[in-house]
């Protein structure tokens, strides 16, 4: 719901039981996602988000992406970041490696002496994969999907390697 304290909130114009028409609406659903493992409790949470769009009216929809494998894809970006942290970053690094964390030590290291063939590569597989999902909008308004397989994990914790498995489209 609308939070006054949050900048980025709005307020909705949705009746009094959280869903609006939305006739005619149709809602894409990727079968790409259909091989991760997802905690119950986020496909429950889906599958009644589903059912609201539904009720609504919204027409839903299932869609393969022929280029996009989500594994593959989100190692994609993580070499793009790598690539992109050692270009911002690199000259830091090597002057003051103190001023940075051990973790964006192993990100540096990988990042800069990754081969360019690879940076090309992990481009493509983005670029092939942002291509399918254009095309898809000549069938869908939307595409949903959960943020991430699982519930946050606590701010103490590290996030599961898959964490981003399902943002990086």
């Amino acid at each position: 719901g609308y939070d006054p304290d949050c900048p980025d909130s709005r307020r909705a114009s949705l009746d009094e039981g959280g869903v609006s028409s939305l006739f005619g609406l149709r809602v894409g659903v990727l079968t790409n996602f259909a091989t991760e493992t997802i905690d119950p409790e986020v496909t429950i949470a889906f599958n009644r988000a589903l059912a609201l769009l539904q009720q609504a009216g919204a027409i839903v929809k299932t869609l393969t992406l022929p280029a996009f494998d989500p594994v593959k894809v989100r190692r994609a970006c993580f070499v793009r970041v790598e690539a992109e942290a050692a270009f911002v970053h690199g000259d830091l690094y090597r002057r003051e490696p103190s001023r940075l964390s051990a973790a964006m030590h192993g990100y540096l290291d990988y990042g800069l002496r990754l081969p360019a063939i690879r940076l090309l590569q992990a481009d493509r597989l983005m670029e092939d994969a942002a291509g399918g999902l254009n095309a898809c909008w000549d069938n869908v308004d939307v595409i949903l999907s959960p943020t991430t397989p699982q519930a946050a994990p606590p701010f103490d914790s590290p996030p599961p390697d898959n964490a981003g498995t399902f943002s990086v489209l």
